[in-house]
């Protein structure tokens, strides 16, 4: 487990070449807020990253998702391995200075789900819209940038 606040002087010298490269797939569910972290504090441009959250609205036609219940819908026999009190644990615990062992595996657990949850998406989107696979990514990866761009239009454009 890497604690990227641990890492922040490292983020733009060892993990922006990796972060921006349009070969290397990065996967996450509900990464908005990540992708603009990224780009607001480090000036780094995701490419080729796909989100499952959006997967899903491409795939429902526009309804947003949880992770738990992604891990519910896909497999039902493994969503009681998360245990759904630790979403609103104390997450400003990081690794080694203070992370419970609970919150280490329930991060654990997640990166095993969306992984497994992104290849069943990856599957079924393609089966109901016969894409091919880069223009699939392409519409995916639009989705999660345009979401970014207009949060950040939203941002700058508040007058309160």
């Amino acid at each position: 487990m890497i604690d990227p606040f641990g890492l922040r002087e490292d983020i733009e010298t060892k993990l922006k070449a990796f972060l921006e490269s349009p070969v290397h797939l990065k996967i996450g569910h509900a990464i908005t807020n990540d992708v603009l972290w990224l780009q607001r504090d480090f000036s780094i441009f995701m490419q080729a990253c796909n989100d499952t959250q959006i997967m899903w609205e491409v795939y429902t036609g526009g309804h947003q998702i949880s992770l738990s219940d992604l891990i519910q819908h896909f497999f039902p026999e493994s969503s009681n391995l998360k245990d759904k009190r630790l979403t609103v644990s104390d997450w400003r615990l990081r690794p080694g200075m203070g992370m419970t062992w609970e919150q280490e595996q329930y991060a654990v657990a997640d990166v095993h789900f969306t992984l497994r949850i992104f290849d069943q998406l990856r599957y079924l989107v393609r089966l109901r819209f016969a894409l091919q696979a880069s223009l699939y990514s392409s519409i995916i990866c639009y989705r999660v940038l345009s979401h970014c761009l207009s949060l950040l239009f939203a941002f700058f454009t508040d007058s309160s």
